[in-house]
C-alpha cells in the first residue's frame, strides 16, 4: 500500500486469531461501508529490478537484505537452477520478526536482532526473498522501527538465481 501511495496502514499483530484468543469484543451481522475514494500515487522508490540492484551491489553504503531461510541463503537448498545469495547480502530471516506466540516480537527486540546484523536506519536497505513476499516482512518491520529508505526487489530471486548473467555468492 506504501508503494502506491498509501499512508494510511495497519497490520493486526497476531491476525484475527490472537484477536479472538484474547477475547476482544468482536460484533456479527451486516455492516455498511461507505464508499472510499483513493487515487494511487505509486512511489517507485519503493521497488527495484534486478538492473539497479546489479548497478549497486558494490555502493559502501547500501543494505541488502536477503529474508530466506539459512538453506535457501547458504544454497544447500535450492529453488532453480542456482543456489546462494545475491552478492554482499546479509541474512536477515523473516523468522526473526516473529514471536513463537505468534503475531510480531516487541520493538526492542527487532531492534537489538538488527544492530546484531548490522542493519541500521542510515543506510538505504533493499530486501529481497524468492518473490519480494518475505521481504515486505523484513521492510514493513524495519519502517516500525524508523527506517525510511527502504526498497523491495521483487522479482527477488526467482529473477536473479536463474539468470547466469548475475553474480551469486554460496
Amino acid at each position: 500500500m506504501t508503494y502506491y501511495g498509501h499512508d494510511a496502514v495497519s497490520v493486526l499483530d497476531g491476525g484475527w486469531n490472537r484477536w479472538i484468543e484474547e477475547e476482544r469484543e468482536v460484533e456479527t451481522g451486516p455492516v455498511t461501508v461507505s464508499r472510499a475514494q483513493f487515487e494511487p500515487r505509486v512511489r517507485p522508490s519503493w521497488r527495484t529490478t534486478a538492473a539497479k540492484v546489479l548497478a549497486r551491489l558494490e555502493s559502501p553504503g547500501l543494505q541488502l537484505l536477503d529474508a530466506r531461510d539459512a538453506g535457501q541463503f547458504t544454497g544447500a537448498k535450492r529453488r532453480g537452477p542456482r543456489g546462494g545469495h545475491i552478492p554482499g547480502a546479509v541474512h536477515v530471516p523473516r523468522e526473526l520478526f516473529f514471536d513463537p506466540e505468534g503475531g510480531f516480537l516487541p520493538l526492542d527486540e527487532i531492534r537489538r536482532r538488527m544492530v546484531e546484523r548490522g542493519v541500521v536506519p542510515e543506510k538505504p536497505t533493499i530486501a529481497y526473498c524468492n518473490g519480494g513476499v518475505a521481504a515486505t516482512v523484513v521492510l514493513f518491520n524495519l519502517a516500525r522501527l524508523g527506517y525510511t529508505n527502504l526498497t523491495n526487489y521483487d522479482g527477488s530471486w526467482n529473477e536473479w538465481g536463474p539468470r547466469l548473467d548475475l553474480p551469486i555468492s554460496p
